[in-house]
């Protein structure tokens, strides 16, 4: 009977990965929770070790899948469990752990306790010789510099941008090179909050041309073209931004990355923008059509493809197709039956005004 239940603790771990490669992330903490049960309740070392790639799993996809609470209390339990060990396996599992722990308390705004984490976590690993360890420490530190631009200390932030990529510009280590380009790129962010566009236009370029053919800097890449998209939009190019988005979408239409595919839809729907702001409505509402008609499965699409939903409704109201965006009103709320968070309701009130708009808008 143990033996059974461990093999079936192994086959939910191992389906919970496959559930992770397809992007069913919701099914995949199920599943890794179903393994836990019995990896919990074992103290041998081989159950240790697997109880910690479970707990980072189901950690990781709830981070992936917006739910920062439940990743936090994954984190925390892998950390408690292991920190005390000298098992030399281990120290790479509470290293991952402490690391997206870090981003975990980001998400959910804690910005103090995500710095005192960083903190905790380079005194800990700093002189680690093993490269799983190095990478570690670099993307905390990373946490560290992302965290100064976001509390407004761009001048920091920016020297611990430059100090990063000199420290880890010329690595060869695959994982260290996807660093270097998530560097570039939370610097052109940081460039972007500044205040210059052209700028961080400038930086986006430049990472979409030196990482287009690195396979572990997709989703960096598609995230660049994307920012950069939003940036010509900003300056008030809707044609340069359409041709950026385009751009994007044809270079990542095949992509079964979950975090590429998000990208995708909010490139889809800020196409749509784009074309809406360049007098193209029909255009724009092929756009938006696109973005729904492709992403409406995927979770990390969820706001961009409502989002599109709701500018289409918005845009055929404006065009006088009032039948046609109350359809599209009446596809929201089914969409948006049970959500409560802010962007939900947003779109929500959006809704609710087309369909208190009066029968003749917009004559």
């Amino acid at each position: 009977m143990r033996i059974l239940r461990e093999r079936a603790a192994i086959r939910a771990s191992d389906r919970a990965r496959s559930l992770i490669d397809q992007g069913r992330l919701t099914e995949a903490v199920d599943a890794y929770e179903s393994a836990l049960v019995w990896f919990r309740q074992r103290p041998l070392i081989e159950s240790r070790a697997m109880l910690a790639r479970c707990l980072l799993g189901k950690g990781m996809a709830q981070l992936t899948s917006r739910r920062p609470e439940g990743a936090l209390q994954s984190f925390e339990e892998l950390i408690a469990r292991l920190h005390d060990q000298s098992d030399p396996q281990s120290r790479p599992l509470v290293a991952l752990a402490m690391r997206d722990r870090i981003a975990a308390l980001t998400d959910l705004g804690e910005l103090a306790a995500a710095m005192q984490a960083c903190t905790e976590m380079v005194s800990l690993f700093a002189d680690a010789d093993d490269p799983s360890l190095r990478y570690s420490v670099a993307v905390t530190e990373l946490h560290i510099a992302s965290l100064q631009a976001r509390s407004g200390r761009f001048d920091i932030a920016m020297a611990s941008y430059d100090r990063l990529v000199e420290e880890f510009g010329r690595e060869g280590q695959q994982d260290i090179h996807d660093l270097v380009a998530t560097v570039r790129y939370d610097h052109a962010v940081a460039l972007e909050k500044m205040g210059l566009g052209p700028q961080a236009i400038e930086a986006y370029e430049g990472i979409i041309q030196d990482f287009a053919r690195a396979p572990v800097a997709q989703e960096t890449v598609a995230k660049a073209m994307v920012n950069e998209g939003v940036q010509w939009l900003e300056t008030g190019d809707a044609d340069r931004a359409s041709s950026k988005y385009e751009c994007a979408i044809d270079a990542f239409k095949g992509s079964s990355s979950p975090e590429i595919r998000a990208q995708m839809a909010k490139a889809l729907f800020n196409l749509g923008n784009a074309r809406e702001r360049a007098g193209r409505p029909e255009d724009a509402i092929a756009s938006y059509d696109r973005a729904f008609d492709a992403y409406s499965g995927d979770t990390l699409a969820a706001q961009d493809v409502t989002s599109a939903l709701t500018n289409k409704a918005v845009l055929l109201l404006r065009l006088g197709r009032r039948p046609a965006a109350l359809a599209v009103c009446a596809q929201i709320r089914k969409r948006l039956a049970e959500a409560a968070d802010s962007h939900s309701l947003l779109c929500l009130r959006t809704v609710e005004s087309i369909e208190q708009a009066p029968a003749d808008y917009p004559a």
